[in-house]
């Protein structure tokens, strides 16, 4: 399909090159259930294979859409855009659809037991509540105002850097006080529970497969945020939340998910994201504007066909979810089969070996059942007075602990029940053949986590092929990764190389491990003296500055490619994995400062372009090819911004030395170097506005640098909780390693000659010893 107009579709490719492991990576992952596919859509950094499969989800739901989209309802059908238009129909759309949610969903009726599996059927959704937007603001974005726009959307869901207001914590909240514990999002245990349709992960597998590509669907992705606010996600209503706060529960959650008479911030929001796009896109060009809307109308219309579908799934399933004692000894059978076959030997029930009918390729629940129910094992009618029981599930017993006591209670419920002529046909008006939950659905069912990418080379192919670019152009593919996922590899062996030089030393030389063995205290005391050291330092300008006017234009301009990807290196720590901890809370804290909180006019990267023109100069946007190969750029300008961009694709695996490098940007020059350059700045006649910016928002106080000092301490903390003192010790090295790492490590001669990211030579001369 085409891709989104951006001001440098003539820099970027038609469609987005995933590099010669496409086919590879479509063919490992085509058969790969969507609860699987959300594991790894969560872990994307490590399992980037995904992606092009994620990328054929979004235009098939979207193919889909579109075909289907002459027969939804009269308010969803298309219209063409004027803003009187636009908000006429909005708000039609929003009563009708509070009037056919009302339709569907009879909460009140709901028994307790109904109640927890719909919101466990909710949970996929709930627990990455934001998460179609978590890539929305990054280097080549984040100046630009439906970004700005758009990110005051993503602060909203994610508790604007407070973790008790972030959205998927509320979820958490909400499960829990209908005594529902659930294991990590972004674990391979939470999407291995059976208890959990199928169908649950569809929709935010849609919502987490679109959110990698926020540039391409730009105007598709406008159209999901605009359904979302004004249509709702969640199926619910006051009573829901009545009856849960009316228990003890916290229905806040429910309360900012309800489709209320009264429109909020967030729809202005999207109304503004909207507009700005179309502003933007139009550019005075009707026929492209209404092209535009066209699209985001599609991708309204996608989000309302594929939540429908999911709506619709759900509550369908709901209506027998208690089912009856018959219909959940069948489920639990399917489910346990694949583990319990094999373990029988000859043993049978109704002259039928039990493993033959838990065999998985010739299951029957149904003939176990018939052949228990008959057997001496059972009393029908009087589960306390059935051997099963009295002897089996007792210890000693051959099934002693086969069984979790929920699945004992339905053991206990269906024996009650069995009429004393031992018949264990289910009436006619009762049977209901349950949507399939996870169970053997899932691979890997013997509980085992799956294996990471395959190695493959792949991995050699983008390091092969991006080390053989200059430096500028590899920022260029990084900046627009997106558009480039093969580059991804590259950036990690980028990074770990990098790294491993700034390891070099570590203990000697310019910034050497401050000291040996980390505590909380150790840590607060060197901020300190690092602090009050620099504000020692600083000797107002007295005179002329050293620097001459040319030389400050000529070291401002060499700043640009790193100054105006601002807060590039924690742009991926407060993702959908992420941003409901208290870490990547901070860090949201930190990001979102450094792009201007939804505000263009303090977007850090905005504030320096106006200061490079007042110096005259004027390079091309940060995202163009001819950026990177501006002549006016050295290649050393690129040589941090592409660290970077690099070891910001991998917060989990990079995390230490992310926290460490952190720290040295937002304690660097506060109180010292900042102040003198505000001087010089002010000499020559230049607005010395972004540096005083950053001498206030950085400050050791309450600033940035109180922020991460805090960071690496809890993080240390985590670690000290999971591995002890030796791990600290480990972590604590690699944290200080990401300090180093700011300042350019030495190079090798080979470096120097190849004028490329730490090659295959240096690989096998200094292997990187980071872990």
């Amino acid at each position: 399909m085409q891709l989104s107009p951006d001001p440098s579709t003539t820099e970027l490719p038609e469609r987005i090159e995933f590099g010669v492991s496409e086919r590879e990576h479509l063919v490992r992952q085509e058969d790969t259930p969507e609860r699987q596919l959300y594991y790894f859509l969560l872990n994307v950094d490590e399992h980037h294979d995904v992606l092009p499969r994620a990328f054929g989800i979004v235009e098939r739901h979207l193919d889909h859409g579109e075909a289907v989209s002459h027969e939804l309802p009269e308010e969803l059908q298309f219209f063409e855009h004027t803003r009187a238009s636009f908000q006429n129909r909005m708000k039609a759309i929003r009563g009708w659809r509070r009037r056919s949610l009302a339709s569907l969903t009879k909460v009140d009726e709901l028994s307790e037991f109904q109640r927890a599996y719909l919101l466990r059927q909710l949970a996929p959704m709930g627990l990455v509540d934001g998460c179609l937007l978590q890539n929305i603001s990054g280097a080549a974005t984040s100046h630009t105002r439906v970004t700005a726009e758009l990110l005051k959307l993503y602060a909203r869901e994610i508790g604007d850097a407070d973790p008790a207001r972030n959205h998927a914590n509320l979820y958490r909240d909400l499960l829990h006080g209908s005594g529902l514990y659930l294991p990590e999002t972004t674990s391979w245990a939470f999407v291995q529970q059976y208890t959990i349709l199928d169908s649950s992960f569809s929709y935010p597998v849609l919502q987490l497969s679109l959110s990698q590509f926020p540039r391409v669907f730009l105007p598709e992705l406008l159209g999901f945020t605009l359904h979302y606010y004004w249509c709702g996600v969640y199926p619910f209503e006051g009573p829901l939340g009545e009856q849960i706060a009316g228990e003890g529960g916290s229905s806040r959650f429910l309360d900012l998910h309800g489709l209320g008479d009264e429109l909020g911030d967030a729809e202005a929001f999207v109304v503004e994201a909207v507009d700005a796009h179309l502003n933007a896109a139009g550019a005075g060009d009707d026929a492209v504007r209404q092209e535009q809307w066209k699209r985001i109308w599609h991708g309204f219309v996608t989000a309302y066909t594929a939540h429908q579908t999911f709506l619709e799934d759900l509550f369908e399933s709901l209506e027998s979810s208690e089912g009856t004692p018959h219909s959940r000894m069948v489920e639990m059978i399917r489910r346990k089969a694949p583990v319990g076959h094999g373990y029988h030997g000859a043993a049978k029930l109704g002259g039928r070996r039990i493993d033959d009918m838990l065999n998985p390729d010739s299951l029957d629940p149904e003939g176990l059942l018939e052949g228990l129910a008959g057997s001496h094992y059972v009393r029908a009618g009087d589960s306390s007075g059935s051997v099963f029981f009295g002897r089996l599930v007792h210890f000693g017993g051959p099934m002693f602990r086969v069984f979790s006591p929920s699945e004992l209670a339905t053991i206990a419920e269906w024996i009650d029940g069995l009429p004393e002529n031992g018949s264990t046909e289910e009436p006619e008006n009762e049977r209901r053949q349950p949507q399939r939950a996870g169970g053997d659905h899932v691979r890997g069912t013997d509980g085992t986590a799956p294996a990471h990418v395959a190695a493959s080379n792949s991995f050699q192919k983008s390091v092969d092929k991006y080390s053989k670019m200059p430096l500028g152009d590899a920022y260029y593919h990084l900046i627009n990764a997106e558009y480039f996922p093969d580059v991804m590899p590259f950036a990690k062996d980028f990074a770990t190389n990098w790294l491993a030089r700034a390891r070099r030393g570590l203990r000697r030389g310019e910034m050497p491990l401050p000291f040996e063995d980390y505590t909380p205290e150790a840590m607060d005391k060197w901020v300190h003296d690092r602090h009050r050291f620099q504000v020692e330092s600083y000797r107002p300008l007295d005179g002329k500055p050293i620097q001459s006017k040319e030389e400050l234009v000529n070291a401002t301009t060499q700043l640009a490619p790193m100054i105006l990807i601002d807060g590039a290196w924690v742009e991926n720590m407060s993702n959908a994995a992420t941003s409901y901890t208290d870490i990547g809370s901070m860090l949201f804290h930190i990001y979102s400062d450094e792009v201007g909180n939804g505000q263009t006019e303090l977007n850090h990267p905005n504030v320096f372009r106006d200061l490079l023109a007042e110096m005259g100069v004027h390079p091309p946007p940060t995202h163009y090819l001819e950026f990177a190969r501006w002549p006016n750029f050295t290649t050393a300008a690129f040589e941090v911004p592409v660290f970077w961009l690099s070891v910001s694709r991998f917060p989990k695996f990079f995390r230490s030395e992310i926290l460490g490098l952190n720290m040295a940007m937002e304690i660097s020059g506060v109180g010292g170097t900042y102040r003198e350059a505000i001087d010089t700045l002010r000499y020559y006649g230049f607005s010395p506005y972004f540096i005083e910016l950053h001498n206030t928002i950085d400050n050791a106080s309450t600033g940035h640098t109180a922020i991460a000092r805090e960071a690496i301490k809890l993080h240390l903390d985590e670690i000290l909780a999971r591995g002890g003192d030796a791990l600290v010790k480990q972590h604590w090295e690699r944290v200080w390693t990401g300090f180093r790492a700011l300042k350019p490590p030495p190079r090798s001669f080979v470096d120097s000659m190849k004028n490329v990211a730490f090659g295959t030579f240096l690989r096998k001369k200094e292997p990187a010893a980071l872990y």
